[in-house]
């Protein structure tokens, strides 16, 4: 399994097979449940206290990404008007949260493993 794969389907980053999260990111109330450590390799997924704040950038920037993105097709392709696509925008941004969470905490421990 590439990099690339396992940051998308939230495997770890150490041996690819094991997932780092206990339940599905559907799972509105419990989407940002870690394991502690990967049953595979023994990968600590709870790193220092302040470690995932790293995670918050890339969050940001990956929603960011994706909400810039949004706005376009919906403002040019669907030819929307501003109050229609900020509320289209801050819808995207709640249904997408939960996943970019878990795909930045992913990215964000690849990262530290590959220093």
């Amino acid at each position: 399994m590439s990099s690339l794969s396992s940051i998308l389907k939230c495997k770890c980053p150490n041996c690819k097979k094991e997932d780092m999260f206990q339940y599905p990111f559907y799972n509105l109330f419990k989407f940002e449940k870690m394991n502690e450590i990967c049953p595979n390799c023994n990968l600590d997924f709870k790193q220092e206290p302040g470690f995932y704040l790293g995670a918050m950038y890339v969050s940001y920037f990956i929603s960011s990404f994706i909400l810039l993105f949004s706005a376009l097709f919906i403002m040019v392709f669907m030819e929307k008007n501003l109050t229609a696509t900020l509320v289209s925008m801050f819808i995207i941004a709640i249904l997408i949260l939960p996943y970019t969470l878990r795909i930045s905490r992913t990215l964000w421990l690849l990262i530290a493993q590959k220093k």
